[in-house]
């Protein structure tokens, strides 16, 4: 019998009259790199077309009960030079874009139509509004950019023409959609829809989910004051969805808003939107502006 030595401490299960249990050698794992296992030599691949080597990659090996799984352990060759492949990808990525470009100019024509812009403002565009008052230019440009506004001041001054413009401008731009309504008659539908809760879902669905909205002419009626809240759930929403991109006019400053409608629409639309006061004769009266909007 072979007794234990002072070599190390006894085994667990040793006992008098017993010879110690031998532990077997730990099992092989499957994934192991197996002994004698070289990676291949970076083959010699053809040319490019223009001349230059093609792009080879190697495939670090994954084993599996010492063989290299499907498509490890090898070398892959391009079918091009990395110049030639990267001039490939950028032509793919300009036709791509030429493509994109053209569905663009078939679809605007069809969201402008679908905009509900009045025919009589069909002439209202960036190109023919003329800025009546400093630093409205900049944020008109702001505008068109996403940044919500809120243009407000006297009757003939050009806010309307100056939201039906950057409305326009932002659907050429982006071929989305957007929309363009008047305050008063929403006022009225939103009375409306008390009796159709479903028509008043898909309206309110409609306006907070829209790129651009155009709110045109606010506090120009009395409101009741169930559309006053459904105009206040509209702003809280598009708030809340962190939508920008709208625009609002009204004769009325903000104060006179809270004042005619409530002061929780003011509010929102100071928190919401830059208030741009536009100051000016009435281009109306003296020709300097366009017979139609405000």
């Amino acid at each position: 019998m072979q007794l234990p030595t002072d070599d190390g401490p006894l085994p667990p299960d040793w006992e008098p009259g017993k010879e110690p249990a031998v532990p077997a050698p730990p099992a092989e794992s499957p994934t192991a790199r197996p002994e004698g296992w070289v990676d291949p030599p970076e083959p010699a691949g053809p040319s490019c077309r223009c001349g230059a080597p093609v792009l080879a990659t190697y495939f670090a090996p994954v084993f599996w009960e010492g063989r290299p799984g499907l498509g490890t352990g090898v070398w892959e060759l391009s079918r091009a030079c990395e110049d030639c492949l990267g001039r490939e990808l950028e032509a793919k990525a300009a036709q791509d874009a030429y493509k994109a470009g053209l569905e663009s100019a078939k679809l605007v024509p069809e969201l402008l139509a679908r905009a509900g812009i009045p025919s009589a403002y069909s002439h209202m565009t960036m190109e023919s509004w003329r800025s009546p008052s400093p630093g409205a230019s900049e944020a008109v440009r702001q505008a068109i950019a996403g940044q919500s506004v809120m243009f407000w001041g006297l009757p003939g001054v050009g806010k309307t023409h100056a939201a039906t413009g950057i409305l326009r401008q932002r659907i050429l731009d982006t071929a989305k959609p957007g929309l363009w309504v008047y305050a008063p008659d929403l006022m009225v539908e939103f009375r409306q829809c008390a009796k159709y809760a479903e028509k008043g879902a898909r309206l309110m669905d409609d306006l907070a989910s829209v790129g651009t909205l155009v709110l045109d002419d606010l506090g120009a009626a009395r409101a009741t004051i169930y559309a006053v809240e459904c105009l206040s759930s509209l702003l809280d929403r598009r708030l809340r969805e962190g939508r920008g991109g709208l625009f609002v006019t009204s004769d009325k400053s903000p104060n006179e808003l809270a004042a005619s409608l409530h002061e929780r629409i003011a509010s929102r639309l100071i928190g919401m939107c830059a208030v741009v006061k536009l100051d000016g004769p009435d281009g109306r009266m003296d020709g300097l502006l366009p017979l139609e909007g405000s």
